[in-house]
């Protein structure tokens, strides 16, 4: 699986008088190291109704990895839940959000995945939560 196509440009300086700078670029294939069905989760609806979300979490071929943790950075207003839905030569997990606040109001947070991955031992995905006044 490819990942996006990414040039970085730097400028080298030399003690050379005739070539006092040189530029180069370099040019590489970033390959994503889990596959997320949405890198924020938003969770918007009105006071006092059920608002979640559930989005899944696919390890990359070339960075498997299991989860051994997830925590919400602040928690306040929201709860989660992992469920793994690993079948042979598939490894995934779906991450429910649930908003907790029952006012009206903004808030953001994070979920923090620990993994037992040494590429990617912690992925973060922002949660932003919007109520609105009730019917």
């Amino acid at each position: 699986m490819g990942g996006e196509t990414v040039h970085k440009t730097i400028t080298i300086t030399t003690s050379d008088p005739a070539c006092s700078e040189l530029e180069l670029t370099l040019s590489g294939q970033v390959k994503p190291i889990a596959h997320l069905s949405a890198t924020v989760i938003r969770l918007t609806g009105n006071a006092g109704q059920e608002i979640s979300k559930t989005i899944t979490i696919t390890p990359a071929s070339e960075n498997p990895f299991k989860i051994k943790n997830i925590r919400a950075e602040n928690g306040q207003f929201l709860r989660h839940e992992l469920t793994p839905k690993n079948q042979p030569g598939d490894v995934r997990y779906d991450l429910t959000v649930v908003n907790t606040k029952p006012e009206k109001g903004f808030y953001t947070d994070k979920i923090l995945i620990q993994t037992d991955s040494a590429i990617s031992p912690i992925l973060e995905i922002r949660v932003m939560g919007v109520i609105r006044e009730g019917p």
